[in-house]
């Protein structure tokens, strides 16, 4: 008979199955499926916002207005986090695609990173003209890189007996320090060495990744996994006999996203205008908002992926949440290979709808705007 471990180590590396069911359904799992790691987003303030879609910061966060910010609460919006007009869809909400259970894949992965991170730093600081600070900052980053690799190489690995929870954390608050301090540097930060920026830029996914896989793997050991046992056990006790490995699977396969999410959510950062959802399905009622604002998210990665309706129920959930004269933003559209036919066409057959009036156009070749007609 074969044990948990060794069918959840089986669903692993079996190839999931296309999913079937409702539209609904199936646009989220196509967003989850391309879409699973690139939505941790970069910490842009409302004018690195602005200046991606072109327009004045007014235009995009106007005072008094209601406006919902399809991003991520890692995204520093400043002190428009605490703007009562300001809702900020969580688009980290259902991410258990990238939870980090495998230690001995995750620890080899996170090492060569930081290994390949310090290599970058000196040559960069070989070839390329740094001034006086950004050598300081170069080196200051080097060294909470190095920190980093020695507690992760130091933190061990759960076996039976061994319990490196403490350890696991000390590694996740060194990453999460490197983390913060590219965050500081780039909100204070003017012009500068494009290379380094482009390099701090990269860095930062690393130091999330780290972060968060010295978070995880102590979760799915101490938590998730003996949830599946013990649920595991009260069915067999129920049943007065052993599960098979197909119906434990089934088990796991119901549950494990269930229990992923119940801890990622409770980790979250809890701002009152922090909505945890996942566009486009959104827990809003008709003519919320007056201003619809995503910038490098839901354009990003998935429009590639998408049929002309796809895009047709992305179109029909922003306009129904915009009051009348209310506008959408969507950039960068240019990112990644969109079908550019199936856009228009999606937003041509959307808009003839009965109830669903509105206008369309591109600003610019990055920006996508909508803007809801007045009933009449």
């Amino acid at each position: 008979m074969e044990n948990l471990t060794q069918i959840l180590k089986k669903q692993s590396e079996k190839e999931e199955p296309p999913t079937q069911g409702q539209e609904r359904e199936r646009i989220r799992e196509l967003i989850l499926e391309y879409d699973g790691n690139e939505k941790r987003l970069t910490g842009r303030t409302p004018e690195e916002v602005a200046k991606v879609a072109g327009f004045e910061k007014e235009k995009l966060f106007p005072p008094g207005k209601r406006v919902l910010y399809v991003g991520d609460p890692w995204q520093k919006l400043g002190k428009e986090m605490n703007d009562p007009n300001l809702t900020i869809i969580d688009y980290e909400f259902g991410e258990s695609v990238s939870f980090l259970k495998d230690e001995k894949e995750f620890r080899e992965d996170i090492l060569e990173k930081a290994e390949r991170l310090l290599k970058e730093i000196a040559v960069i600081k070989q070839n390329n003209s740094l001034s006086a600070q950004e050598i300081v900052r170069t080196d200051e980053f080097a060294g909470l890189i190095e920190r980093a690799a020695r507690l992760s190489q130091k933190a061990g690995y759960f076996t039976k007996g061994e319990n490196p929870s403490e350890k696991y954390s000390e590694a996740a608050v060194a990453w999460e320090r490197a983390k913060r301090y590219i965050e500081e540097i780039a909100r204070t930060k003017k012009e500068g060495n494009q290379r380094l920026a482009m390099f701090a830029k990269n860095s930062w996914y690393d130091c999330v990744l780290g972060e968060r896989g010295f978070r995880d793997i102590p979760d799915w050991h101490n938590i998730i996994f003996p949830r599946l046992e013990s649920l595991i056990g009260e069915k067999e006790k129920t049943n007065g006999e052993k599960l098979s490995a197909g119906e434990i699977n089934a088990l796991v396969e119901k549950y494990q996203k269930q229990y992923i999410d119940d801890i990622r959510l409770k980790k979250q950062v809890e701002k009152p205008n922090v909505v945890k959802a996942m566009f486009p399905f959104l827990p809003f009622k008709d003519k919320t908002f007056d201003r619809f604002v995503s910038c490098w998210a839901i354009s990003t990665h998935v429009f590639s992926e998408m049929e002309t309706e796809d895009f047709e129920y992305y179109w029909r959930e922003i306009i129904r949440v915009l009051d009348e004269d209310g506008e959408a933003f969507i950039f960068p559209i240019n990112y990644g290979i969109v079908d550019e036919n199936n856009l228009k066409q999606s937003l041509r057959n959307a808009s003839n709808d009965r109830g669903m009036l509105f206008e369309w156009d591109f600003i610019n070749t990055a920006t996508l705007r909508l803007k809801r007609k007045k009933e009449k």
